[in-house]
C-alpha cells in the first residue's frame, strides 16, 4: 500500500518538478523508498521477523534463512 501511495504522490505532485530538482524537492527519495519497500515485499520474513518471534512461523528451523 505504501508503494502505491508513493507512485500516486509522484504521479500527482512531482511529475512537473523532475526526477532531481535543484529548488524543490524531487522524485528520488520517493523512488528509493519504493525500491526498499519491493525489497522488503520481495525478501519475506527472516530469522529476525516478528512471526518468528511470537511462534507463528510454521517452518522448520532450517528450510529458510
Amino acid at each position: 500500500m505504501l508503494t502505491v501511495d508513493l507512485v500516486v504522490a509522484i504521479l500527482l505532485v512531482k511529475v512537473n518538478v523532475g526526477l532531481i530538482a535543484m529548488r524543490a524537492a524531487g522524485a528520488e527519495l520517493d523512488l528509493a523508498f519504493i525500491a526498499a519497500f519491493v525489497a522488503l515485499l520481495l525478501m519475506g520474513p527472516g530469522r529476525l521477523s516478528l512471526d518468528r518471534a511470537i511462534g507463528l512461523d510454521r517452518r522448520p528451523a532450517g528450510s529458510r534463512s
